[in-house]
């Protein structure tokens, strides 16, 4: 339907993550040990009501020094026009790096370029040949960085920051926020709110060009 109004993905793509909250788990220390092993507590297996109501996919994830349980939504967007291209859905405490490269499967974004912050360094998933990275640079203890790689990085800031607007409104204004039990019920409320707001993008973009958002 994008592509019908002539929305194809144009200027290269933008990768970022957001998690996404969901109520936290009231467990014993020992259950949730297990559940980080991906099982389920024995006792829980004789008691159906109450595993209905236990989420054991969701994890605790870090995000800029904030700690959140639920899950993380790997997100890859057009420069041109903010669409969202492609959503990978995950636990929280899987590494942004981790699904770097797959975001981009089935790309047909018109530029190869791709921005993304400092957390896609040393990726475990890099992306396929013939892309070009746009990532910023990180400094060490005791290694700085340089001001040409600070600068560097400001100008690849303005364009990876664009992504935010996407994730501003789908828990701004669409308030998602995951209520449902387990992975797959949250990956469709997850995807769902994307999807709506490339609907809503949609709109906004065939408005006359002088009234069209940024």
């Amino acid at each position: 339907m994008l592509e019908e109004k002539g929305l194809f993905a144009k200027g290269g793509s933008i990768i970022d993550a957001t998690i996404v909250n969901v109520p936290v788990q009231r467990n014993k220390g020992d259950e949730n040990e297990i559940i980080k092993d991906n099982k389920v507590p024995e006792e829980w297996k004789s008691q159906p009501a109450k595993l209905a109501q236990k989420d054991v996919d969701a994890r605790w994830g870090s995000k800029h020094g904030t700690y959140t349980f639920g899950y993380k939504a790997h997100v890859v967007a057009d420069n041109k026009n903010k669409i969202v291209r492609n959503v990978i859905v995950t636990a929280a405490n899987v590494h942004d790096s981790n699904v770097y490269g797959k975001l981009l499967k089935g790309d047909r974004n018109t530029s190869k370029g791709v921005w993304a912050d400092s957390g896609y360094v040393g990726s475990s998933n890099p992306l396929p040949e013939g892309y070009r990275e746009h990532v910023c640079k990180k400094g060490f203890r005791g290694k700085p960085l340089t001001e040409f790689q600070e600068k560097c990085n400001m100008m690849k800031l303005r364009i990876r920051c664009r992504i935010e607007h996407v994730f501003g409104w789908v828990k701004g204004n669409h308030e998602l926020f995951v209520r449902t039990i387990g992975k797959a019920r949250a990956k469709a409320k997850i995807l769902a709110s994307f999807i709506t707001y490339n609907m809503f993008r949609m709109v906004a973009l065939a408005r006359p060009k002088w009234a069209q958002p940024a």
